[in-house]
């Protein structure tokens, strides 16, 4: 971003590369990545009947090559000691010399994957009752600000002389050798249509982890990466840091439940014929053969990171074709989100899970957990003409707010949760008209 806010005849020469004072050319600080993948697919269908059922199914593989290239932006400062260095007086004029370094960093990588598929329908029933298998591998990739080295490094003498103190990097730095997070999914549902309006369906799954999602991991008393310590001068090679960057987590596996209904009311009488129901509730449960995370003040077991344990969903509607109401309600449970200080480094170093940090003095952090939260949405809409159509739409119409808590762990002598924060955004009411085009 270029900004010109406050500054009256810019020089553009200056915005990408500009003359500094010792006569030579140098790039202005910025951070850029591209990302280019290409892909090739392959696939089969097929159909069957064994035992006299009716099965069809295609299976595939898709290969994707993707290749990252971009720079960031990575800040050294040094703050060294003078002859005039006053102990007592720290940050006393002529005592210190600050010098501060913007320096490019190179990111490339490549990366090759081979993506097999199965899907299979059985129908037990023809046309009423069919059971579902599905198989694949599949990878996600990292977003760019988890790859891009970025942030600020200081290295103060001055903490030398300070007991267990060691420099320190603001912010998260990216990661530049971050692997794409990998899994093997299979589902397993079955699915009953008694009549035209209605569908009841009840699916299992499993999601094995080969390669962790990306976290924010906090390192203590460890040297930069070679690559954003390259050129930054000595204080930057051999100093230990305590710094937060972006690590490939724990693989775990997972498994859950879903069972959904959908159907109208046609059999109803008068205007309720035109009503109907849609429902939908999941509930899933981790598992990781590394990671074995626990309440550092009591020992309790915590569940597995950033995971809800259900959700739930289900919507009333009315539709005759000229005026339609529908009111949704949508509900995640609370989850657990991370021991403060939440992968931070330098603050409340704790022996914790992958990988284990010590530090002193020992003051262990409690669980933080996203509390549950359920929205009341509605919509009522007329349609006046076939193309023109009033409506008024509310949006959490219950006042639901959103909070983070340390739930049942450190709570105040009555059991009060110890409550972090709490947001409210607000009740949204919106009217309109919606014009289409013949």
């Amino acid at each position: 971003m270029f900004s010109l806010v406050g500054i009256p005849n810019a020089n553009f020469d200056c915005v990408k590369r500009c003359k500094a004072s010792d006569g030579k050319v140098y790039d202005q600080p910025y951070a850029q990545l591209k990302e280019r993948a290409s892909a090739f697919y392959l696939m089969g269908d097929f159909s069957a009947l064994p035992f006299g059922l009716e099965l069809d199914g295609n299976v595939g593989v898709r290969y994707v090559r993707t290749r990252v290239n971009g720079t960031g932006m990575m800040t050294f400062v040094a703050i060294t000691k003078t002859d005039a260095y006053d102990p007592l007086n720290r940050d006393a004029p002529g005592g210190i010399v600050t010098t501060r370094v913007s320096q490019a960093t190179r990111t490339d990588a490549e990366a090759s994957d081979i993506l097999p598929s199965l899907n299979l329908a059985l129908w037990l029933v023809p046309d009423q009752l069919v059971a579902r298998y599905s198989a694949a591998r599949t990878v996600a990739r990292p977003p760019v600000s988890r790859l891009l080295p970025s942030g600020v490094c200081t290295f103060d003498e001055r903490s030398e002389d300070d007991s267990e103190v060691f420099q320190k990097c603001s912010g998260t730095i990216g990661n530049p050798l971050l692997r794409a997070q990998q899994n093997v999914n299979q589902n397993l549902s079955l699915e009953y249509y008694p009549n035209r309006d209605t569908m009841f369906s009840a699916a299992v799954f499993r999601q094995r982890g080969k390669v962790g999602a990306a976290v924010p991991q906090g390192v203590s008393h460890v040297p930069l990466q070679a690559p954003l310590a390259a050129g930054a001068g000595a204080p930057f090679t051999d100093t230990l840091f305590d710094y937060s960057t972006w690590m490939n987590g724990a693989a775990s596996s997972r498994t859950g439940l879903e069972l959904g209904a959908k159907t109208a009311f046609t059999f109803l009488p008068s205007l309720l014929r035109h009503t109907g129901i849609d429902a939908n509730y999941s509930k899933q449960r981790s598992k990781s053969s590394t990671e074995n995370i626990v309440d550092l003040l009591t020992g309790a077991p915590l569940p597995p990171a950033r995971e809800s344990k259900y959700t739930y969903n289900w919507a009333l509607w009315y539709d005759d074709g000229k005026l339609a109401a529908r009111v949704a309600v949508q509900a995640v449970a609370a989850y657990f989100n991370c021991i403060a200080s939440c992968g931070a480094a330098g603050v409340n170093n704790y022996p914790n899970a992958a990988p284990v940090r010590t530090g002193f003095p020992y003051n262990p952090g409690s669980p933080n957990f996203k509390d549950g939260t359920r929205y009341v949405d509605a919509k009522l809409s007329y349609k006046w003409r076939p193309n023109i159509e009033f409506f008024i739409e509310g949006r959490n119409l219950a006042n639901a707010t959103t909070s983070n808590s340390q739930g049942r762990f450190a709570p105040f002598a009555d059991g009060t949760p110890n409550l972090l924060d709490f947001n409210y955004s607000g009740r949204r009411i919106m009217a309109g008209v919606t014009f289409r085009t013949m």
